[in-house]
């Protein structure tokens, strides 16, 4: 998340913008006033009166893409006429809101220049300043409003005399949930402030994937008040913290209702809970040709998108192990794994990635199954903890298997729990995962039998075999502890 822009009521110390499209325009939070450049100009000067960290700019509501402009970005330590050392240039290929970060700097003086240009260039926003980082990403199925976008067709109609020719497509960006999961209280304690006097203050720009920044660039802005986001008593749900509304591209500002997005907190175990992610990871390999019932080595399936770089695999229902990838090709070490048998295989027999609990510990399966795929910030689990209780209760818990098809993470860990007696929930007060042991662990079966049962006195005690205990049965039923305590 990028706000807090450092140009915003900064005059410019020069520019050569166009009359009629000044560029202090470029830094007001209104897309709709954009400062505008001719061709053969292109250039504003800042000084922001004292140094300050920058280490991102962006764009939106602009042609550069269509103009085939180039932005560069520049700073000095001296004055306003330099020298200039550049930090970022780039040049957009369309006209979407656009992010970039760069290594940070802190300077006073700043240059941007726009060229390459054939005609005139516009700019609704330019935004310098730093990138906030979310505690955690967002979820597999989320999608970007921009580009889950949906448009209205409206009849040109007048209030009055005879209908207007044509229509109008007015197109309003869908409602959107944005999800902050794991938050902490340092998080809040150190961002929160400059965050919130950030979002009254104007828009600010949103990026959902940073891997995929050129397509989830958002240009948003705060549609209603903010609560106070601490943390309530104990037990507690955690609330929606922000509304915002997204910039709907062709409307620009007109339609700031149309599109809102929502920013809520939610704990640890609930972000993984409802993250939907799988043990093993989705994946699409398929022999590129027949391999024997003994073969081993380099064996190429196609697609090794997210293989692990080593580990177990399953060619229809034969588990193999393999060493390493390379290429697309798995380098196969064993087969037949796991009680599956080595037989010959077609081409385009499916290869698919397994994930093996086999040799684990269930405290250290658990573990790596919250702070793996489930993406759970190891933060929020007290592995010492976790260790002490391993150590007391559950250290005989050595798992054996091995999961053939994509399963969800939280299926497996209930699985685990319930399995071996283990109670998993999130400390509102100490802001970690808690784990604990519902009873000690049995080191193997224990056979009672009459001696240790049986009073040895010459009298001997009366024997009822009808109400004779041979076997202790208990149930249970986890509590949810990411629901209300009083649900």
């Amino acid at each position: 998340m990028a706000f807090g822009n450092v140009l915003k009521g900064v005059t410019a110390a020069s520019d050569d913008a166009e009359v009629s499209y000044p560029a202090d325009r470029l830094a007001d939070g209104v897309t709709a006033w954009q400062a505008g450049f001719a061709t053969g100009n292109g250039e504003v000067i800042w000084d922001l009166g004292s140094a300050v960290a920058v280490d991102a700019a962006a764009i939106a509501e602009h042609n550069l893409g269509t103009e085939g402009a180039t932005i560069t970005v520049y700073y000095s330590d001296t004055g306003t006429s330099g020298p200039w050392t550049q930090v970022l240039t780039q040049s957009p290929s369309n006209d979407k809101p656009a992010l970039w970060q760069f290594t940070s700097v802190t300077k006073r003086y700043w240059r941007v220049t726009f060229t390459g240009h054939s005609s005139t260039v516009y700019i609704g926003d330019l935004y310098l300043g730093a990138v906030l980082e979310l505690p955690a990403g967002m979820p597999v199925e989320w999608t970007s409003a921009r580009y889950a976008s949906k448009g209205t067709v409206r009849v040109n109609k007048p209030r009055i005399g005879p209908a207007i020719s044509g229509l109008t497509f007015e197109e309003s960006a869908v409602k959107v949930e944005i999800t902050m999961t794991a938050i902490s209280t340092s998080w809040i304690d150190s961002n929160w402030a400059a965050l919130e006097a950030a979002l009254y203050g104007g828009p600010f720009y949103f990026v959902g994937d940073s891997d995929n920044r050129a397509t989830e660039v958002m240009f948003c802005w705060l549609a209603g008040d903010l609560p106070d986001v601490r943390y309530q008593q104990a037990g507690r749900k955690p609330m929606i913290i922000a509304e915002l509304a997204l910039d709907s591209g062709t409307v620009k500002f007109c339609d700031r209702k149309k599109g809102r997005v929502v920013i809520k907190f939610k704990d640890a175990l609930r972000s993984l809970y409802e993250s939907g992610a799988k043990v093993p990871a989705v994946t699409q390999g398929k022999l590129a040709a027949p391999i024997t019932a003994g073969a081993t080595g380099s064996t190429d399936v196609g697609d090794v998108d997210g293989f692990d770089a080593s580990g177990y695999a399953f060619i229809e229902d034969e588990c193999v192990s393999y060493s390493s990838i390379a290429g697309t090709s798995l380098v196969i070490s064993g087969r037949g794994l796991f009680g599956t048998e080595a037989v010959s295989h077609d081409t385009g027999a499916p290869a698919r990635l397994a994930y093996s609990l086999d040799g684990q510990n269930v405290v250290d399966a658990i573990e790596s199954l919250v702070t793996g795929p489930g993406g759970v910030s190891s933060g929020f689990v007290p592995s010492a903890d976790w260790a002490v209780e391993k150590a007391d209760f559950l250290s005989l818990y050595s798992l054996r298997g091995i999961i053939k098809e994509p399963t969800d993470v939280r299926e497996v860990v209930n699985k685990l729990c319930k399995m071996c007696s283990i109670n998993l929930w999130w400390d509102e007060r100490d802001q970690e995962i808690k784990l604990r042991a519902y009873g000690p662990q049995r080191p193997g079966e224990f056979l009672l039998t009459d001696r240790e049962l049986l009073d040895d006195r010459p009298t001997g005690p009366k024997r009822n075999l009808k109400e004779r205990a041979s076997q202790v049965w208990y149930f249970y039923n986890k509590r949810d502890f990411s629901e209300k305590r009083d649900e």
